[in-house]
């Protein structure tokens, strides 16, 4: 009768562990995939993070509901880091020449898992270029970004 309550016990203490583990979230291990905003219910004139494999997507910037720029963009493999690889497109009305300065593998933002579904940016933006170096999500430099097609 002893070894029944025993193993009983060791039962329960392993799947008490396991209920803990399931409810637990890495925030070092973000699942990026997806499209990334604010809100998901806006539409499509928002800036933007489109992750279309687990490293790279795109960085679609909005002002107002005027497109400003569309970027390559890539994670870093600890999911800490957006790093800029290239622009792919320049909004109407912006001076292509204002924008010489960016390098391939320039740190953009530092991002931190909240859940599965949200993320927290700090947007670093470019040093250099005037028009970039504001949050294209939000006032200030930190925005917590929902991910809209779970």
């Amino acid at each position: 009768m002893q070894v029944n309550n025993i193993t009983f016990i060791l039962l329960f203490i392993f799947l008490f562990s396991l209920e803990g583990n399931a409810q637990s979230y890495n925030k070092n291990k973000i699942n990026v995939l997806g499209i990334w905003k604010t809100k998901c219910n806006t539409d499509d004139h928002v800036s933007n993070i489109l992750f279309y494999n687990k490293n790279e997507g795109e960085l679609n910037m909005f002002n107002n509901t005027k497109l400003v720029s569309k970027m390559m963009v890539e994670v870093s493999p600890d999911y800490k880091l957006i790093k800029y690889i290239g622009t792919n497109i320049i909004g109407e009305g912006v001076d292509v020449k204002k924008i010489t300065s960016l390098t391939k593998g320039d740190v953009i933002a530092v991002i931190e898992g909240i859940d599965e579904n949200k993320i927290s940016i700090h947007w670093l933006g470019f040093e250099k270029e005037e028009l970039f170096i504001n949050n294209p999500f939000s006032q200030g430099n930190t925005t917590t970004l929902v991910k809209c097609n779970k």
